[in-house]
């Protein structure tokens, strides 16, 4: 019995939180973009997260999370693929034979200016 308890202690802690970064484009940058035109700023980071689901200790995915779709359309964002520790926690009732990772997006939301106008005089 100690044998197993000491196994399970090392065992729990192998299972560490782990991540993985990846940037499609030029990723999110710190700076504020503005797009070729000019008349579109950034206002705001937009993050949007899912959870990927595994059996069978990872092995077998149940769903999978399009971070392409969860981009809607961007192209330059952040993907962002981690065990956390709620994902641990949700695991060990069932020996990691269920688990999960988070998948999270961050791109800039952009908002239109208007065009300045040309010839117009402001008194």
């Amino acid at each position: 019995m100690k044998v197993f308890f000491t196994v399970l202690g090392l065992l729990l802690l192998l299972t560490s939180c782990f991540s993985f970064k990846q940037d499609i484009g030029k990723g999110l940058t710190m700076q504020k973009p503005l797009r070729k035109d000019s008349t579109v700023a950034a206002i705001k980071v937009i993050s949007v997260s899912k959870k990927r689901w595994y059996l069978l200790w990872g092995l077998s995915p149940l769903n999978t999370v399009d971070s392409k779709k969860m981009a809607k359309g961007a192209v330059n964002y952040t993907v962002k693929q981690r065990m956390s520790v709620l994902d641990i926690i949700m695991g060990l009732p069932t020996g990691f034979f269920l688990s999960s990772q988070t998948v999270t997006v961050k791109k800039w939301a952009f908002k239109s200016q208007p065009k300045p106008s040309v010839g117009s005089t402001s008194k």
